[in-house]
């Protein structure tokens, strides 16, 4: 495949080739589309609300993405960042995450949830990591976040 040669994009090694072919990032889409083995949506924290029958108050959820189905594929990656504190004299660990969601989520914000819908491990659906980060590039297959089960 011979490549057109644009501005800022010659390769030193090679003069006239393009390094980056057009259609890269649509070619790789699918292989970490592959790779999202789990389900999950991002949701939003909203209000507290008080439950008689329990005598406790829980916050409640809103779907944010994907609007139009219930979760989508996604990939959960624990980071080997761990954290320990003390916090009102009570030890407090909190692990990083990377989640992989589809390329064309674009409501990813920093302070949403990513609520895990289904996955291999157990002990990981039902779970909602914050979002304190959104990696952002100019050349990408999906969108990355960084996430902490430090339940906010």
């Amino acid at each position: 495949m011979v490549s057109v040669v644009r501005p800022g994009y010659r390769s030193p090694i090679r003069p006239g080739f393009q390094v980056i072919p057009d259609g890269w990032e649509a070619h790789h889409t699918p292989t970490a589309a592959g790779q999202a083995t789990g389900r999950g949506r991002l949701v939003r924290r909203g209000d507290l609300v008080f439950d008689p029958a329990t005598n406790t108050q829980t916050h409640t959820w809103e779907q944010v993405w994907p609007a139009d189905a219930e979760d989508t594929p996604i990939r959960v990656q624990q980071l080997n960042r761990t954290r320990t504190d003390d916090v009102a004299d009570q030890e407090i660990t909190d692990h990083d995450y990377r989640v992989m969601f589809p390329r064309g989520c674009d409501a990813a914000e920093v302070g949403l949830y990513v609520e895990v819908t289904a996955a291999s491990d157990g002990q990981l659906v039902g779970q909602r990591l914050r979002v304190t980060d959104v990696l952002l590039g100019t050349l990408r297959w999906q969108r990355d976040l960084i996430c902490t089960d430090d339940v906010g």
